[in-house]
């Protein structure tokens, strides 16, 4: 282990960036690279989280309230269009 100096602070270093001596004041800790990265992927990955909930459940009541729903039962019915006996396009 590293022994550092860090404005008139000693804490030790593990070698991984985490500070394992006695100052672990909030200011360090927002300081301290490697704590600030994963708190901001932690809080990027919960706001990925909550966006994708969010939409899910905005597509949902939408289709809901259109009477549309979710799934490939038009499979099975008609399309719609006109059934042409006559296929002279495709004569060769």
């Amino acid at each position: 282990m590293d022994i550092c100096h860090e404005a008139d602070s000693w804490y030790e270093n593990d070698g991984a960036g985490l500070m394992t001596g006695k100052d672990r004041s909030l200011t360090s800790l927002l300081n301290d690279s490697h704590i600030r990265g994963i708190f901001f992927q932690i809080l990027m990955a919960l706001g990925l989280l909550f966006f994708g909930s969010w939409l899910v459940d905005n597509t949902l009541t939408n289709l809901s309230n259109q009477g549309k729903t979710l799934g490939f039962d038009f499979f099975d019915s008609h399309g719609g269009f006109p059934n042409h006996s006559n296929t002279w396009y495709l004569d060769v």
